[in-house]
């Protein structure tokens, strides 16, 4: 396989997954992107994580552009999914957390999530799933 295909179907299954799971959460007014908000401040919370939730951190967390995460952030304000307050340690900067909006439906959001992932391996084996995971793991870690 060259290095241009494996970019290739790299991406494709990137923006088919996005596209797919971007229609089972437009029902709710919600995108890919911001469910990527949503489920990392979900598990900062389930883990017990003291790590920051200001912008720039989680910009860098989920490997976003910090501007493009702010355009994501501020609509998800508005769309009362977030709420941001100020820091405990900084007055200055402001901390991001679940709105009581997302936490009443994180299982459903969970749900969709696994719906798509479960299409997206229809008819790997268990072990075939984990060795995707392993590999993808593996080209982005190389790629770090």
């Amino acid at each position: 396989m060259s290095i241009e295909r494996l970019g290739l179907l790299l991406h494709q299954s990137d923006k088919r997954f996005r596209k797919y799971l971007d229609s089972e959460l437009a029902k709710i007014k919600l995108t890919s992107k911001e469910l990527a908000v949503i489920m990392d401040l979900y598990h900062q919370k389930k883990i017990g994580s003291d790590q920051s939730r200001t912008l720039t951190i989680m910009a860098s967390r989920l490997e976003i552009d910090p501007k493009s995460f702010e355009e994501i952030i501020s609509k998800m304000e508005k769309n009362d999914w977030i709420v941001r307050v100020p820091g405990q340690v900084d007055r200055r900067s402001l901390d991001i957390f679940l709105s009581s909006k997302s936490q009443s439906i994180i299982d459903y959001l969970i749900d969709r999530y696994k719906y798509v992932e479960d299409k997206a391996f229809k008819g790997f084996s268990e072990e075939e799933i984990e060795q995707a995971e392993a590999l993808l793991k593996r080209v982005t870690d190389n790629l770090k």
